[in-house]
């Protein structure tokens, strides 16, 4: 199954594993299909100090349910660059800023 950035297709994700495109960045602690944008919270655990980050759905590739596996566009290093999560929305228009930059490029084409 393919997910968008649909809040719909987010659904229920908590305990999947989260995998970037070079290996496992977590499990999913939770989801959130706000209006205004979904996300994904996800618990790092020993891979960056147990950090939780903070996921746009717009970085999500595919959701493999018989596996309960969320694969995300972006590599572990660029999830580990991302602004620290916070509750604050302010932070939030940061962080998809930040991934938007990434799916753009230094120059605004797409990578």
């Amino acid at each position: 199954m393919t997910v968008t950035g649909d809040p719909a297709e987010i659904g229920d994700l908590a305990g999947y594993s989260v995998r970037a495109i070079d290996g496992v960045i977590g499990s999913v602690d939770r989801s959130n299909a706000a209006t205004g944008g979904s996300y994904l919270v996800v618990a790092t655990r020993r891979w960056i100090l147990g950090r939780i980050v903070l996921l746009p759905a717009t970085v999500i590739d595919r959701v493999d349910h018989d596996r309960q596996v969320v694969h995300v566009t972006c590599t572990k290093n660029e999830v580990s660059g991302a602004p620290k999560h916070c509750d604050d929305e302010s932070r939030r228009v940061d962080l998809h800023d930040y991934y938007t930059s990434i799916r753009l490029g230094p120059l605004g084409g797409q990578v």
